[in-house]
């Protein structure tokens, strides 16, 4: 024999043998089917390239070839050895293309298998990992997905395969997602004896059965009977019901302190996609803090918090049941963490622990004191054995308290009326959007009489409330027309509906509740009961009668004596501030008001150096009387700082109370200098009362304060007004959008928009993969899409602002990029006040896969502005445009030589025409990220450097 052989032999037997004893996952699972395992160490181990798809996995032992994707090592040594396969998804991979690995034939598992191996997906554009099972032509199934970044690091993936007599084949496919940054890697594949699902269960009647954690501050105590203290602790574990059963809790007396937290952890567990926890749980006591479940990776390098209850729950076990999902990892733990609180009352006690292999539903839950029904105070069992509805668009959930939103929902149940109740309610905040279902369906009941009647109590109490239905749903039919059909705002009450059934077969209760268009829809249900026959009398005492909100002829302000009956909103995210003086932050905000102009004149404004990006504070005036005639409000604001964002203004009718309207009847935006200046808006004619509401948006730092003072209304349309052209020297590189450049798109005189955007356009060959500033997928620039339903000759047309050209030639820089086999036309024009278009420069045809550079001498006029007209050519005719610069000089008269390399240190650079003006340049690979230019002049945006 070839000594080589031997060598290769001796090297897979011990490789082999050194895996099946280091193996120890599991002792009782062992390898089912070794054509399916594979490390990739040594080769592909009879996995086979599908010649069908559009490419192929590649084996590699070190990082891909692309940085911010794929795995820098394998997952077998971890240390860059080993091998895996991946999908390298540079160029000329497209987007969509599909590489598929498959197994060779498996035999079909006479018992259940699991399915084990580990995946990377790693990159900004990381597309989907499908596995497939194929057992004939007409037999072939999606048994595992994921999609989207996960993160550099390798996750589990677990699939049970059940017993079967067929043979089969697992195909392993990688789909290429929308940029290079989507490499997808894979490795230690292997099909094993038995389920994926290893669980645990404790009673705590023989033992703790939980671990004590290390890293908590005291630990867990198994007691019986009552705690120590009183007013707080069960006095009975939930198994046995009686003071000789068994339960653990918190002991949150003295030497404990407030917020001290211990911690205990079940056994590893392995679950597939997800598995069910189920526990009793008690928390009595007036200082009770919080009860955090937490489920780790056995890494340590996961940590979700999956279910959190915080406060005093009445002195009664309760049950709770969490769904765990996959954590990526072989293991995990479940980790219950108990918080104390401000006093010795605080106790916390669980019992009856179980992770099962289920998805959970309450009708499954485990709790075998649960009395299943449609007669349901949702006080004990979550859902009293209800289920949610899986084809609907989400769920309903079980609370106690407030909702989650201020003004809408109920502060209570309805069964207690106090924060220990329980009811349930549909959560119309997002991800859920206007007309989104979620189907809350009870327990089964045979029919034994002619008639019932159902009876429930429901809080529909908020100015965006849709609607709440309900069904008779017989076991086995589809749903058909609502028993019952509530729509709109009832105020914030709870209300009784009765509605009489006559059901001729088993039958259940479906509510069935429906998204508004904004949060402030909470939909909410409680003590829902069935009665043979009719309805219990009932006697409800009439809601307390409102008063008209008054209405005003103006909301003339200027903030001297108070807030003259303005008020803040209270759903957005923090309020304006009455002030005089400077704000509280240097380089932003006034220093004095405009009505006195000094400092003891009063103002209004919004601090920005505590809130987040992007919060809102919204200001309403007092309500308007309707008017048949224009109206002209006129105030003058205050925008000084490097980050002020959007000024916006609305006009918002009294039926439409705080759903504001999409778009604004003003905006402004951005640093105007330390100076007010005036701003008005007209309020068309209107048939219903109105407010006038002012909305200041948080910029991305503290030096973006925006005030308003003297607001005055006019009952008669505005006067007219020239705004004051804008100077040369303008930049703009399109990563903060188009508006803030000023730049607006034509309404009228063409067929379609410019689109902004990063990265490729989403058509084969054609427009640009970058954008010109930065170079790489975060920049942006504006396109044309021409892909249908775009015709050939169809135009779009975007603006630049009014520019101030009297006193120089300006020159007009800008950078385009025409690729593509039928390119249409891009035309640039001068327009001016009086005078027909000129036409300034113009190019058609494909003009290659490169961002070029456009320079045009402008003819002086007083004031004009710059259109770039982009023609639809064919479906591959995408034309884009990035970094316009119009500047106070003829072009090639002020270029800046970059400064020879020797001369660097010598020369001064204040870095005003251009990131690259002084030959300065980033170094790539010996520090850790790069330096950024910033046209603070125009707030334009942050441009790269040049490498080198």
């Amino acid at each position: 024999m070839d000594r080589r052989l031997k060598l290769v032999l001796l090297v897979a037997i011990s490789g082999a043998l050194a895996n099946a004893s280091t193996d120890t996952s599991n002792p009782s699972v062992t390898s089912y089917n070794d054509t399916v395992n594979c490390d990739f160490d040594l080769g592909l181990c009879g996995y086979t390239q599908d010649p069908d798809d559009e490419f192929d996995w590649t084996r590699r032992n070190r990082p891909t070839g692309t940085v911010d994707t794929g795995p820098p090592a394998d997952h077998t040594t971890g240390n860059g050895t080993g091998y895996y396969v991946y999908i390298e998804t540079s160029s000329p991979i497209k987007k969509g293309w599909s590489a598929r690995l498959k197994s060779p034939m498996v035999d079909g598992p006479r018992s259940n298998s699991c399915l084990q191996f580990y995946y990377h997906m790693y990159g900004l554009r990381i597309g989907t990992l499908n596995v497939i099972m194929t057992k004939t032509a007409n037999d072939v199934q999606v048994i595992w997905t994921r999609s989207g970044d996960k993160g550099n690091r390798w996750f589990q993936g677990l699939v049970d395969i059940p017993m079967m007599t067929d043979d089969f084949q697992l195909t392993f496919e990688g789909v290429r997602g929308e940029g290079i940054y989507a490499d997808i890697a894979l490795d230690d594949i292997k099909l094993l004896n038995g389920s994926c699902f290893i669980g645990h269960s404790c009673d705590f009647e023989a033992d703790r059965c939980l671990d004590q954690v290390t890293n908590d501050d005291f630990n867990w105590k198994r007691i019986s009977g009552s705690t120590g203290s009183t007013n707080t602790g069960p006095s009975t574990d939930h198994t046995t019901g009686t003071s000789a059963g068994f339960y653990i809790y918190v002991e949150t007396s003295a030497p404990r302190r407030p917020k001290e937290v211990a911690k205990i952890s079940t056994p590893r567990i392995r679950t597939g996609s997800s598995a069910c926890l189920t526990f009793w749980y008690h928390m009595y006591g007036v200082h009770v803090d919080t009860l955090n479940v937490v489920v780790n990776s056995t890494q340590g390098d996961i940590s979700n918090k999956v279910w959190s209850k915080t406060g005093n729950r009445g002195n009664v076990w309760r049950p709770a049941e969490v769904t765990i999902n996959d954590v990526g990892d072989d293991y995990k733990k479940v980790i219950f963490e108990g918080i104390v609180g401000i006093s010795f009352q605080g106790d916390i006690a669980i019992d009856d622990v179980s992770v099962a292999d289920y998805s959970c539903t309450s009708s499954n839950n485990g709790t075998s004191n649960v009395v299943i029904g449609i007669s349901c105070t949702f006080e004990e069992p979550e859902v009293c054995g209800y289920t949610q509805d899986t084809s609907d668009d989400f769920n309903w959930i079980w609370q106690n308290y407030a909702t989650g939103t201020l003004g809408t929902g109920p502060s209570s149940d309805h069964t207690l009326g106090t924060g220990l109740g329980f009811y349930v309610f549909v959560e119309t905040s997002l991800p859920s959007k206007l007309g989104d279902t979620a189907r809350l369906i009870s327990p089964y009941q045979n029919s034994t009489v002619s008639s019932y009647c159902v009876e429930f109590w429901y809080h529909m109490y908020g100015p965006t409330v849709e609607e709440l239905k309900v069904f008779v749903k017989y076991k086995g039919e589809t749903l058909s027309n609502p028993i019952t059909d509530l729509k709109g705002n009832f105020g914030d009450y709870w209300h009784r509906e009765t509605v009489v059934i006559q059901p001729t077969k088993q039958f259940a209760i479906v509510f069935e509740g429906i998204a508004g268009e904004a949060r402030f829809g909470d939909i909410a249900i409680d003590d829902v009961h069935i009665y043979e026959q009719t309805c219990p009398t009932l006697v409800t005492t009439p809601l307390p009668p409102t008063d008209p909100p008054t209405v005003y002829d103006d909301g003339n302000c200027n903030f001297e004596d108070g807030w003259c009956d303005y008020t803040q909103e209270i759903y957005d995210d923090f309020d304006w501030s009455r002030k005089r003086g400077s704000t509280s932050s240097f380089g932003t905000g006034p220093s004095t008001d405009h009505t006195y102009n000094n400092a003891t004149g009063y103002y209004i404004y919004i601090e920005t150096s505590i809130q987040s990006y992007d919060a809102r504070a919204r200001l309403y005036s007092p309500l308007i009387a309707k008017s048949a005639n224009s109206m002209c409000v006129q105030f003058w604001c205050h925008m000084f700082g490097n980050t002020v964002d959007f000024l916006n203004i609305y006009v918002m009718n009294r039926k439409n109370e705080y759903i504001l309207p999409i778009d604004a009847l003003l905006s402004v935006y951005g640093d105007h200098g330390d100076k007010w200046f005036s701003q008005q808006f007209e309020v068309k004619p209107t048939t219903d009362n109105f407010y006038i509401v002012f909305e200041g948006i948080q910029g991305k730092s503290f030096t973006g304060d925006i005030a308003i003072d003297d607001i005055q209304f006019t009952r008669s349309a505005c006067p007219p007004t020239t705004s004051p052209p804008v100077l040369l020297d303008s930049f703009c590189d399109f990563d903060f959008g188009y508006e803030p450049c000023g730049y607006t798109q034509e309404t009228k005189n063409d067929q379609f928009d410019w689109t902004l955007t990063y990265g490729e356009t989403p058509s084969d060959e054609t427009g640009p993969t970058n954008d010109h500033t930065r170079g790489n997928e975060l920049g942006r620039y504006i396109y044309i899409e021409s892909s249908q339903p775009r015709r050939p000759l169809e135009t779009a047309v975007i603006r630049s602002p009014t520019m101030d050209g009297t006193a120089t030639v300006p020159c007009l820089q800008f950078w385009y990029h025409m690729y593509g086999m039928d390119i249409g036309t891009l035309t640039v024009f001068k327009e001016e006040p009086g005078f027909e278009p000129t036409r300034l420069w113009w190019r058609g045809g494909d003009q290659g896969n490169e961002w070029i550079e456009a320079k045009i001498d402008i003819p002086p006029y007083s004031f004009f502005q710059v259109s770039f007209e982009a023609s639809v050519g064919s479906q591959h005719s995408d034309i884009a445009l990035d970094d316009i610069r119009v500047s106070p000089h003829p072009c090639g008269t002020h270029v800046a030589t970059p400064t020879p390399a020797q001369q660097i240190g010598e020369e001064k650079c204040d870095f005003e025409n251009g990131p690259d003006a002084c030959g300065i340049v980033q170094l790539e690979d010996t520090d850790q990220f790069d330096w950024e230019y910033f046209d603070a002049k125009h707030h334009f945006g942050i441009t790269d450097l040049p490498s080198k």
